[in-house]
């Protein structure tokens, strides 16, 4: 998954094999999984979790005055 990635997996990430056999690494059989999730229930840390993962994984959903928001 790395080498697909081109980059270390991050500590909130892990992959999943979709046919549960941990020796199938073949892409298809493999799925990018992430754990992070907002540390709080208050709806601006929501938010600015939600910023941040989407600047992490598709940055282009971002509309542009939302980008100078994003922890860097």
């Amino acid at each position: 998954m790395e080498q697909h990635l081109g980059r270390p997996l991050i500590a909130e990430e892990n992959v999943h094999h979709i046919n549960g056999d941990r020796l199938d690494n073949r892409l298809e059989n493999l799925e990018l999984w992430n754990r992070s999730q907002p540390p709080g229930q208050r709806l601006v840390e929501k938010i600015q979790w939600a910023v941040a993962f989407l600047a992490a994984y598709e940055p282009d959903l971002l509309a542009d005055d939302y980008r100078e928001h994003t922890p860097k």
